[in-house]
């Protein structure tokens, strides 16, 4: 929240970025670390006009399988709408992971309150 309150950026834009972030964070914690909070995860973003460019990783439990951006069919389900949420909320997304480093990369496109 820190970092949108210092860009000229609509609301919507501002509560997607947030959202995003969170599910993202959140998934490194329970599936990377396995709920330990103690574990370091690491953010990284860069300003570009119009683009704001947001790397979120972590030394964890790799990912087996590329992400799902579909909403699952079960939807009374607790889990399962992470990627689905992470991928509405930003333009682009990747993953990869290489030599035990797990990197989210995240992309919005926003627009400005003027």
């Amino acid at each position: 929240r820190g970092v949108n309150s210092h860009l000229d950026i609509q609301r919507e834009d501002s509560e997607s970025i947030v959202l995003g972030m969170v599910e993202a964070i959140n998934n490194c914690i329970e599936h990377a670390y396995q709920n330990k909070y103690s574990e370091e995860i690491k953010i990284d973003y860069r300003i570009e006009s119009d683009v704001i460019n947001i790397e979120i990783s972590d030394h964890g439990i790799t990912m087996e399988k590329e992400p799902n951006f579909d909403l699952p069919d079960d939807l009374e389900t607790e889990s399962g709408r992470g990627w689905f949420i992470i991928g509405a909320c930003f333009d682009k997304v990747e993953y990869q992971s290489e030599n035990g480093l797990n990197v989210l990369a995240l992309q919005k496109i926003y627009n400005s309150q003027t």
